[in-house]
């Protein structure tokens, strides 16, 4: 059962990322903070959440925008590949903030069953371990099954391990089609032969990998006046061509070069257009299928 009260962050409206999103984004997080279950979880009803906030554009832009705009410098609504919704810090602020679940806790039992049926419980076991009781503190009489999770932990793990790894290694294999991929031109469509094609699930795991902050601020150094570029909106419309070219086919590498050298010569053909016209073009042109040199 969903509880009826819970905490909320009152500094809320003086955080950064918080005051840059936009007022019905801002209802939306509540909304989410409100209807997710017990452990932070909300199986998305879009069509509902847009009655309610009374959107107007589309939904699936609407929440796509709210998700870059909210995950900006940290990952505050992760996605499962089942499509649920996911918010990492719920738990800690509403229920373990300085102390951790108990096991040996009536109250924290039903939270750390939900934990278990969610397939969580190795997430904060290997993210958050401070939500959880040491294993030494455990009673076993009282807690066998959960007991028997975290005695388990070392070896699934491993297998944690190796999915991140796994995140690291897809960026090796793509570099090694680098220098194939150098004399080749691409189109967002991603005919060519040579293209390192990546699945929904590859592309998550070179999103954790890549840096986007770095590499836009190495692609606008090439700006006479990098000092203007600087700026949320900017960074978000390069890290959103960025990862249209990743999708077509581009490696990490290829993509930041691909993308520095048309804003090269976007400004070197008009230099008086500002960068945020300059993106607004190239972007439309990588959704159109227009071919890009690289």
């Amino acid at each position: 059962m969903q509880s009826k009260k819970r905490f909320t962050e009152t500094n809320i409206w003086e955080l950064t990322w918080f005051s840059k999103l936009t007022p019905k984004h801002k209802l939306l997080w509540f909304y989410i903070n409100d209807k997710c279950d017990n452990i932070g979880v909300w199986e998305p009803n879009f069509e509902l959440a847009a009655y309610f906030l009374k959107v107007e554009i589309d939904i699936e832009t609407f929440m796509n925008d709210f998700l870059t705009y909210v995950n900006f410098d940290e990952d505050r609504v992760h996605i499962f590949g089942n499509g649920l919704w996911f918010l990492p810090q719920f738990v800690k602020f509403q229920y373990a903030k300085g102390k951790p679940l108990n096991p040996n806790n009536s109250a924290h039992k039903s939270y750390l069953r939900q934990l278990n049926e969610r397939n969580l419980l190795e997430w904060f076991l290997e993210n958050q371990p401070e939500v959880l009781l040491p294993i030494d503190d455990i009673k076993e009489s009282s807690t066998r099954p959960l007991l028997e999770l975290y005695k388990s932990h070392k070896d699934k793990g491993k297998d944690l391990e190796k999915d991140k790894d796994m995140g690291k290694e897809i960026v090796k294999e793509a570099d090694k089609g680098k220098e194939i991929a150098m004399d080749n031109e691409y189109i967002l469509d991603g005919i060519s032969n040579n293209q390192l094609l990546l699945n929904d699930e590859e592309v998550n795991k070179l999103d954790f990998v890549f840096d986007y902050e770095k590499s836009v601020e190495r692609i606008l150094t090439i700006c006479p006046n990098h000092f203007e570029t600087e700026g949320f909106d900017i960074f978000i419309m390069c890290k959103n061509i960025l990862t249209d070219l990743i999708k077509s086919g581009l490696t990490c590498h290829m993509a930041e070069k691909t993308l520095k050298n048309e804003i090269k010569k976007a400004i070197d053909s008009e230099p008086s257009v500002k960068m945020e016209d300059h993106l607004e073009i190239i972007h439309n042109s990588l959704k159109s299928g227009l071919k890009m040199a690289v």
